[in-house]
């Protein structure tokens, strides 16, 4: 198994969390309340942190002990730039797979998506 390191970020563990959920707005700011925040999100990097190469052993991952499993799809959709089509295409397909491979999940919502050079 191969093994590299990456800089990754997290959120640090403030004592504001245990009043307030951490939150970042996407929407801006409105111009009416120009010193609103748009986030409490405080984030730390942490340099080092092993990423183990698990090609071949995807199935040993299930949702129920790692939080994550791998999906294997032949999703085709390549326009990422066309809100439209996202929205139209891309979310259904992606429902539908989570739905197919989480048989527990009784309602999918995908909540949260903006094409990225909009953020």
């Amino acid at each position: 198994m191969t093994t590299v390191t990456a800089q990754l970020g997290f959120i640090k563990p403030l004592d504001l969390y245990t009043k307030e959920k951490p939150y970042w707005l996407f929407l801006g700011r409105p111009e009416h309340m120009p010193d609103v925040d748009l986030t409490n999100v405080k984030t730390d990097t942490i340099a080092g942190i092993p990423l183990h190469d698990v090609r071949g052993r995807e199935d040993s991952y299930s949702l129920d002990k790692y939080g994550f499993r791998f999906i294997k799809t032949n999703q085709t959709f390549q326009a990422f730039d066309n809100e439209q089509r996202i929205i139209d295409e891309y979310l259904p397909q992606a429902e539908k797979l989570i739905k197919n491979n989480i048989p527990y999940a009784e309602k999918i919502h995908i909540y949260d998506w903006r094409v990225i050079n909009k953020m």
